[in-house]
């Protein structure tokens, strides 16, 4: 089972992806961030390659565990990506 790992932030987004097994992530790209609709054909070009069964998005938290306004845009990636 293959897993994709996104890391979202303000200028660039990490992608990695797990070995077949799921067991072990390797980084396989750097995505610059911009607006969805140029955004959305390199992590297509992504999820064609790599044909993931899960895909995990980190979600940002302040040192008190509450979400700021990071984890706001993550949950609006999120949306995107859905």
């Amino acid at each position: 089972m293959r897993i994709l790992g996104i890391d979202f932030g303000d200028a660039r987004i990490g992608v990695a992806v797990s070995d077949i097994m799921g067991w072990t992530a390797q980084g396989v790209k750097t995505i610059k961030n911009r607006p969805w609709e140029k955004l959305s054909p390199a992590i297509l070009e992504i999820l064609n390659e790599y044909s993931p069964e899960k895909i995990v998005l980190g979600l940002p938290k302040n040192m008190d565990g509450t979400e700021g306004f990071r984890a706001e845009a993550t949950y609006a990636f999120a949306e995107n990506l859905k």
